[in-house]
């Protein structure tokens, strides 16, 4: 079960990680669909309080990429709402539920604009990033590991 808890944060920037489109991807699309995939990944700043979400979401036929998006949310977090959530002793950081979901929500979001703003007036804009619940790709607090020495 989730827990309630939500750590207070604020946009500070949107970024287009990758982006590719094959030029054959209508075509090879509309003969017969290709895999679809998706990816996110979570991350902490622990000695800057901010958090970051990268939301990738692929097509592939026959192991050929046809599309590549790789979106990126990141978020100033409340300082002192972090420090409560960062384990010093662990080198840990506890991410909310809903912290997380807020973030992979802004994330797919400005993939899809992505996607939209390259493609607009082009056969290829037909093509969407599927509708994906958060609640089915998070299930509860992230415990991230802080691999560097930071500033803790």
């Amino acid at each position: 079960m989730a827990t309630r808890s939500k750590l207070e944060v604020s946009l500070l920037k949107l970024t287009t990680e990758q982006f590719f489109c094959s030029e054959n991807l209508f075509s090879e699309f509309k003969k017969t669909e290709g895999a679809m995939n998706n990816t996110i990944q979570l991350g902490v700043d622990a000695s800057k309080s901010i958090l970051g979400c990268l939301f990738k979401f692929e097509i592939k036929k026959d192991n050929n990429e046809l599309l590549v998006i790789e979106a990126g949310a990141h978020f100033k977090a409340d300082e002192e709402g972090f420090k409560k959530l960062l384990n010093k002793k662990k080198k840990t950081f506890t991410l909310p539920f809903a912290t997380a979901r807020l973030m992979l929500v802004v994330a797919i979001g400005v993939a899809r604009g992505i996607l939209h703003a390259k493609t607009e007036g082009t056969d290829i804009n037909g093509i969407f990033i599927p509708l994906i619940d958060p609640d089915s790709v998070l299930e509860k607090d992230i415990i991230i590991d802080l691999l560097l020495e930071e500033n803790l």
